[in-house]
């Protein structure tokens, strides 16, 4: 049996204090040097594959390079892991286009 992290809302009550006999809740103080920190920036794009993806689908990755990370940090990732960085897949498919028409001849 398989269980869904799905709860409908009629399931949900209004938050209420705990009583005082129970004391403070405790709290966690966070990091927000954490906060600041953004995700690893996408530099280039250096290739392209088709990979199988089940019920005779293909799915396309791209081999990616962060920036401040060398070629021992690539990875292969999908267009739709590649949301956040939209400029960089449009120039990998312009570069590619224009490869493939210079090696058209036209």
């Amino acid at each position: 049996m398989r269980v869904h992290p799905i709860i409908n809302i009629a399931h949900l009550e209004h938050y209420h204090q705990s009583p005082p006999e129970f004391g403070r809740r405790p709290t966690k103080d966070l990091d927000r040097a954490d906060f600041e920190e953004l995700p690893e920036d996408v530099e280039k794009i250096i290739a392209e594959r088709s990979r199988k993806a089940g019920n005779r689908r293909r799915v396309m990755e791209y081999r990616t390079r962060y920036t401040k990370y060398g070629p021992q940090s690539d990875e292969w990732l999908t267009a739709k892991e590649l949301k956040n960085a939209p400029l960089v897949l449009k120039a990998w498919e312009e570069r590619k286009w224009q490869l493939g028409k210079k090696a058209a001849g036209t």
